[in-house]
């Protein structure tokens, strides 16, 4: 009962008591066990029941995120610690029992969504089929797909094993084939073939991962735009588009998470880094490291037992350095440079010491700097293209 938490608080704090599942058919009770484990909702005294209600429902939103489930319901059950001289039951709230009813998708099941994107005419369908193994430990494949009139296409195959190996990590493979069109603010066309393999640990705040790509950048003529502020990338980085192969280890961490909501937080704070690094042999050899930072206060009282006017603060900032930086300005390609090996090196050297557009950094859209589109941020100019296709040409 959400006004039973809102006001009801403990001096010795609030612990579960017990956790039943209900209507798990199939799914084998280890699994509930260990997603608990992972929150450490079985371990953890609580201030207040609502603060045992927003773990709550992060850890039900966790489950859920899985796919296994149609619905889940949680609630409380409470001790009785007497009767008043009413006849009335009194409750001890410092030992709470937690229900979850569950209902579970079939083995074989499958979705079709249709959406519109900001409003406009752009119209896609997006459709996925997931195989759960009747083992009932969480293993699944989904199989999906993606279109939508813009230019995007997304076809991807994912194997997901949860809670495996000794520490319970959660395994995921994922083959993908995607068709990114990027020309609206950035001029190009990027598509790829991926094979992601990431390792989750069970707290989910560290992810390991795994990348290997093929990728292919082609500058490409514009749609008719809706926004005619819109300009083309400049020349000089619509000449960076090219082909590439990656293989790089990325970690993800999450060095605090206070939030009482990950989706629309209403106060805590929120920090995450993620350094990646691209080796041989893919032609593309950088490392790359990001930091991003959220904070959120209330800045009035609650409203029908909902949050009112809050404030968000998000910061982030980030670093992309190739290799071939390191060895230009170490010196180290000075002495031989007359061979002809040694100018091949150094041709190679000078072309990896740019950067590839589909690796860096994006500015733009509400959730990275409001007041621009997504990707709005950036040199533009009129003629681009054709200063482009004129270089082309001469090159031919």
């Amino acid at each position: 009962n959400d006004s039973v938490c809102s006001r009801v608080s403990m001096s010795d704090g609030v612990r579960i008591s017990s956790i039943e599942v209900l209507g798990n058919e199939r799914i084998n009770p280890s699994f509930f066990v260990n997603e608990i484990k992972a929150k450490k909702l079985n371990t953890t005294t609580f201030k207040s029941l609502e603060e045992l209600n927003y773990a709550l429902v992060n850890t039900v939103q966790q489950m859920n995120s899985r796919d296994l489930f149609e619905n889940i319901e949680p609630a409380f059950m409470y001790h009785i610690k007497n009767h008043n001289a009413d006849g009335e039951p009194e409750f001890d709230y410092s030992r709470v029992n937690i229900r979850l009813q569950v209902k579970e998708k079939r083995v074989l099941h499958g979705i079709i969504n249709t959406y519109v994107q900001n409003g406009q005419s752009s119209a896609g369908a997006k459709v996925q089929a997931g195989f759960r193994s009747p083992y009932g430990f969480g293993e699944m494949i989904k199989i999906g797909g993606e279109v939508n009139p813009t230019g995007h296409s997304s076809y991807s195959a994912d194997v997901i094993m949860p809670h495996i190996g000794p520490n319970k990590e959660d395994l995921s493979i994922i083959a993908t084939r995607n068709d990114d069109d990027h020309r609206y603010y950035q001029s190009f066309r990027e598509k790829s073939d991926s094979i992601i393999t990431s390792m989750r640990s069970m707290s989910g705040r560290f992810t390991l991962s795994s990348i290997i790509s093929a990728r292919d950048e082609i500058p490409v003529k514009h749609h008719i735009k809706s926004i005619p502020q819109a300009r083309d990338a400049t020349f000089n980085i619509l000449n960076l588009a090219n082909s590439s192969t990656k293989f790089s280890l990325k970690c993800d961490n999450i060095w605090m998470d206070t939030r009482n909501e990950s989706a629309s937080p209403s106060q805590g704070s929120y920090i995450e880094s993620n350094i990646e690094i691209a080796l041989p042999p893919g032609n593309v050899q950088f490392i790359k490291s990001e930091i991003n930072g959220q904070h959120t206060i209330p800045l009035g009282p609650s409203v029908l037992d909902q949050p009112g006017l809050t404030c968000t603060l998000i910061a982030s900032a980030g670093l992309l350095v190739p290799f071939a930086a390191f060895s230009r300005y170490s010196g180290g390609s000075s002495g031989s440079s007359g061979s002809s090996g040694s100018g091949k090196a150094n041709l190679n050297q000078q072309r990896n010491i740019n950067t590839h557009l589909s690796d860096r950094f994006m500015l733009g859209g509400p959730l990275v700097l409001r007041g621009f589109d997504p990707c709005g941020i950036g040199a533009r100019s009129f003629g681009g293209r054709q200063h482009l296709r004129q270089q082309q040409q001469q090159n031919s």
